[in-house]
């Protein structure tokens, strides 16, 4: 009975949080007493970013790298840059990812990994460092057709 109970509240959890992933981002929440919420949820996310910008993705290649596990190969998915709000302005942009290919044929890779689709354009919320930009569904990311929000508040953010 303990089992069913708890496969129960596990499902529900995820059903009520949207996914795996998603239950386990720290996201920002605004205060009750926010002018602009939505406009605070963007400014928080510029925050925690190296780079915004608008990506259309034109290639996801393996690359060769060292992995906990050994030698592998990392997913890296190329984006023609066109609108930058933050970052380096470049035309194309490389972002790594957290999923890795080996040679006895095995795959790993996070829960949190960004879904990204060969031709799709997204509105990038990209964090990272010297080993390179990360954009994975725990940042802002999102197809560019579900940004039309955040669009006009990055505008008025880069004016401020």
């Amino acid at each position: 009975m303990f089992r069913i109970l708890l496969h129960a509240a596990l499902v529900l959890a995820f059903v009520l949080a949207g996914s795996c992933a998603n239950a386990m981002c720290i996201r920002y929440v605004p205060e009750p007493n926010e002018i602009d919420p939505a406009k605070a949820e963007v400014r928080y996310a510029v925050g925690m970013s190296a780079a915004v910008f608008i990506g259309h993705v034109v290639a996801m290649e393996y690359v060769p790298t060292q992995t906990e596990h050994g030698p592998g190969e990392m997913l890296v998915i190329r984006m023609a840059a066109r609108t930058w709000w933050k970052g380096a302005g470049s035309e194309e942009v490389r972002l790594n990812t957290f999923s890795y290919r080996y040679s006895d044929g095995t795959t790993s890779w996070e829960a949190h990994e960004f879904p990204y689709e060969l031709g799709k354009t997204y509105l990038v919320y990209a964090h990272g460092g010297n080993d390179g930009l990360y954009a994975n569904v725990c940042t802002r990311t999102k197809p560019v057709e579900k940004a039309n929000n955040d669009m006009p508040i990055l505008d008025g953010l880069k004016s401020e």
